[in-house]
């Protein structure tokens, strides 16, 4: 049986809270302009897509991202959604309480949002392991709008393109390979499909404290200098060898709402966001 990356064990954390606050936001924002120019069916893909849904242990790290993140929302007279209407959309799609210890994955985030606003859609999702992807047809066995594919992202990036997407959700286990996804995000923009690229932040461009934290380090220096918006997240204080941040590289047209986003984030969570 083949090693699979065990997302399960990070479900929920603050990357999550990032990549999916951000995303369902630019998703909300994408199809919303679909539906006003009279466009039907919205096509969305994912390049690693792991599972749609995840249970959440009692002590895992979504404590300190979803859960850290509901506890400051839920705060007395916050006024939580009229101050932060970004985050609130994103809210509305995660009911953790005590009755409820589940957490959507990236695309089945996406599937709640397209089917809540009565869209028609395709969803192209892939992954390289054939557990996770029999686990995902089996959870979408009744939507026959949603494909799964089996295969190495980085050998069938041109096969992505051709399926003309609606928005494209880029999201590695590792960034071994730091050049293939800027490579790949520069190709979105030439065919003008909007992304949305995150990737773990493990050092900054001075302190590259590990290979993978050089890693990267290269690739948002790539990102950035091949002119792609790039905003970075940091929810530690101190760099370190662990995941310490985020990187969001995104195309220009969901460009503002991630940066409302992130701002917002930022204010609610007391963390630091910059962008290029």
């Amino acid at each position: 049986m083949s090693k699979i990356y065990k997302h399960s064990d990070k479900i929920g954390n603050e990357g999550d809270l990032v990549k999916h606050s951000v995303l369902v936001n630019a998703l909300h924002q994408l199809i919303s302009e679909r539906q006003k120019r009279g466009k039907d069916c919205f096509r969305y893909l994912e390049t690693h897509s792991g599972k749609a849904e995840y249970a959440l242990s009692g002590h895992g790290k979504w404590r300190n991202g979803i859960g850290a993140c509901q506890r400051k929302w839920n705060l007395p007279k916050s006024s939580s959604a009229e101050k932060y209407p970004m985050i609130a959309r994103y809210i509305a799609l995660t009911p953790i309480g005590e009755e409820e210890m589940k957490y959507l994955g990236s695309h089945g985030f996406a599937h709640t949002l397209l089917t809540r606003q009565s869209v028609s859609y395709q969803m192209l999702l892939n992954d390289k392991y054939p557990e996770v992807c029999s686990a995902v047809r089996e959870y979408y066995k009744a939507y026959p709008g949603v494909q799964v594919n089996q295969g190495d992202f980085t050998l069938n990036s041109p096969n992505l393109l051709s399926a003309k997407p609606h928005f494209v959700l880029i999201d590695p286990p590792d960034i071994k390979t730091p050049h293939l996804y800027v490579d790949f995000m520069k190709s979105l923009i030439a065919a003008d499909i909007p992304f949305m690229c995150w990737t773990p932040r493990l050092a900054n461009s001075k302190r590259p404290l590990t290979s993978e934290g050089a890693n990267s380090a290269k690739y948002a220096a790539a990102a950035s200098g091949s002119g792609i918006k790039t905003f970075g997240v940091q929810w530690q204080l101190k760099w370190s060898t662990s995941c310490c941040g985020c990187h969001i590289a995104v195309s220009d047209n969901i460009s503002k709402s991630t940066s409302d986003t992130l701002n917002e984030l930022g204010v609610l969570m007391d963390w630091h966001i910059e962008s290029n």
